[in-house]
């Protein structure tokens, strides 16, 4: 039986702290965690890794902008296992770190948003 993805992202960006490995979330979503991984990246072009850190520096970026809450618990807040797990995430997929990015979006105009910029591997 074929994987339901939009329910995997549905449940990814319901609760993105708490999806601590993609075991995990095979786990909660029922299905084996191989299964899991295969499906993803064959019909989103994109592991589901990298989906999940893409989407947790997508959150922290309106988190930096919107909130005074420091880096750390931003990490935190985002799911990652670590702050300089998150702090180097952040920094590989925007090119800023977090505290350059929040000065820079403070500087601008309210609302404005700084795009993830695509990294080549």
């Amino acid at each position: 039986m074929p994987i339901d993805l939009e329910m995997v992202k549905h449940t990814i960006s319901e609760d993105l702290a708490s999806v601590r490995s993609i075991s995990q979330l095979a786990r909660r979503l029922d299905v084996s965690s191989e299964e899991l991984r295969s499906d993803f990246i064959t019909k989103e072009q994109i592991s589901l890794s990298d989906y999940l850190t893409k989407i947790r520096v997508k959150v922290a970026t309106t988190l930096l902008v919107e909130s005074k809450a420091a880096c750390k618990e931003i990490c935190q807040e985002v799911g990652f296992s670590r702050a300089d797990v998150g702090a180097r995430a952040f920094k590989r997929l925007t090119g800023l770190t977090m505290g350059e990015f929040r000065r820079l979006a403070r500087e601008d105009a309210p609302g404005s948003r700084f795009p993830i910029r695509n990294r080549a591997k």
